[in-house]
């Protein structure tokens, strides 16, 4: 008879928070309040959040007596089917495979050899169960003009105001030569500066002035030319050489790295939610700069090439489909 012990376990997050599978770790599902997701434009309705916690590994038994409900075994035949169902995960995650526990979500290894857990997105909430995510766009309002005809909004003038207007107008006739003089002098003196001002430079002068963005955080030989394109733009990552702004993680000097370049955007947000992304997974995001794009790459150490593949197929799938290899230590 097949057991399906994965249902077993999303059964249990619907009328549990904490569900340990024996030897494993435990999954733990936290109420999450409903919030407004501003970017995507949503409200989200309230939620369980599920997370893994690899340090809870004791049987409680609630696992095992659910099987024994469910499909009628006895208690060891049970925590048999368990036993080999946590070995099977074990053996898939060894092979650098990626674990999925259907309506739950996947397990599989970082670079450090430390099981992560990417949740599905089911909502274990049997409160608001099968409630959507709700589109809410932003009201805009038109402002009003008035119907007014040209003829009303004329102002009316008094005489009183007519013989005021007169006597600004004959002070400002007095002072006018006065005033054209002065701006001759300005226009001059501005015309010298820009004249005999760019002689006064010199190699010394030149060298004490402050470093042009370009020269920022730029290796020698690197491109420099300015990006011009939307903050949208994800350019080309091949055969760049930039200076990174986020520290990657200090190697031995014997240790080979190899860079795995994810992409470059010019939107600040998109930037935040990417290295937010890829914290999540398990990876340290590394940051560097071109003009008004940002790239995100990730480093990693590794002995052999097949790890480098291993956890390539693991960015790839996890968190982006364009990530690649952008140069590696040989």
């Amino acid at each position: 008879m097949s057991i399906d012990i994965n249902s077993l376990i999303a059964g249990l997050l619907y009328e549990q928070d904490t569900v340990i599978i024996p030897g494993l770790g435990a999954l733990i599902a936290d109420y999450q309040a409903a919030e407004i997701d501003q970017v995507q434009g949503q409200i989200v309705p309230p939620t369980k959040k599920v997370s893994f916690n690899k340090n809870l590994t004791l049987d409680d038994g609630l696992l095992i007596a659910f099987a024994q409900d469910k499909y009628q075994l006895s208690a060891s035949e049970a925590k048999r089917a368990i036993q080999n169902y946590v070995q099977d995960i074990q053996d898939g995650l060894e092979k650098r495979e990626i674990i999925e526990i259907s309506e739950v979500g996947r397990l599989y290894l970082n670079y450090e050899n430390e099981i992560n857990f990417l949740p599905s997105g089911t909502n274990f909430n049997q409160e608001s169960f099968g409630l959507p995510n709700l589109q809410v766009y932003p009201i805009i309002r038109k402002s009003v003009k008035s119907n007014t005809s040209k003829t009303q909004k004329k102002d009316y003038k008094s005489p009183k105001q007519s013989s005021f207007a007169n006597h600004i107008a004959g002070i400002f006739q007095r002072f006018l030569p006065h005033l054209i003089i002065v701006t001759l002098i300005v226009i001059s003196i501005g015309i010298y500066l820009t004249h005999f001002g760019s002689k006064i430079s010199s190699p010394a002068a030149e060298a004490l002035m402050p470093p042009t963005a370009s020269r920022i955080n730029v290796k020698p030989g690197s491109n420099k030319n300015m990006a011009t394109e939307d903050d949208d733009y994800t350019e080309n990552l091949e055969d760049e050489n930039l200076e990174m702004d986020t520290e990657a993680p200090t190697q031995a000097p014997e240790q080979k790295i190899v860079s795995i370049a994810i992409g470059s955007f010019g939107n600040k947000k998109n930037v935040q939610k990417l290295i937010e992304k890829i914290s999540e997974v398990g990876f340290i995001p590394v940051t560097s700069y071109n003009g008004k794009l940002t790239k995100v790459s990730i480093e990693l150490p590794y002995e052999e090439e097949e790890e480098i593949q291993n956890n390539l197929r693991i960015i790839r799938e996890m968190i982006s489909k364009d990530a690649q290899i952008l140069k590696a230590d040989n």
